[in-house]
């Protein structure tokens, strides 16, 4: 069980896979240490038909606006639309738009709390982000130290 709020450590690094298949290196989150447990996780080994989700995440996450949105709720933890509209400097439909996009392609996640809706950086956010990065095709990965 994942508890939210209380990893101490998150240790993430890329390798090359041991059985050599030509599938090319694998982003493994080694330590995430909670307060009471060690989990090990593993994220797919980088796929030809993830190619268009992987553009997807990365263009979502690259548009200035959405960008300032996961820093300010990577630095900040959870908030609410109203409490993200002066950081991210536009009109509230704008702006519940970009949260739309986010949303949908995994980067944050909603709670609704009444008439408010919460917003958080997905936990596996950074992970994702790292596996869509072009250097983790086959062939164009340089030996890791």
């Amino acid at each position: 069980m994942i508890q939210r709020g209380t990893m101490r450590q998150a240790d993430i690094h890329l390798h090359r896979s041991a059985a050599r298949d030509d599938l090319g290196p694998v982003l493994v989150a080694r330590k995430w240490t909670y307060t009471s447990m060690v989990i090990e996780l593993t994220m797919p080994r980088w796929a030809p038909e993830s190619e268009s989700t992987a553009v997807d995440l990365l263009a979502a996450a690259t548009e200035p606006t959405r960008w300032r949105i996961l820093a300010t709720l990577a630095s900040a933890g959870t908030r609410c639309a109203c409490e993200i509209e002066p950081v991210a400097d536009v009109a509230p439909n704008v702006l519940s738009y970009h949260l739309k996009v986010l949303r949908e392609v995994g980067l944050v996640t909603s709670a609704r709390r009444g008439k408010w809706i919460d917003y958080t950086i997905a936990d596996d956010a950074a992970a994702r982000l790292a596996m869509a990065l072009p250097t983790a095709l086959p062939g164009t990965m340089r030996d890791l130290p």
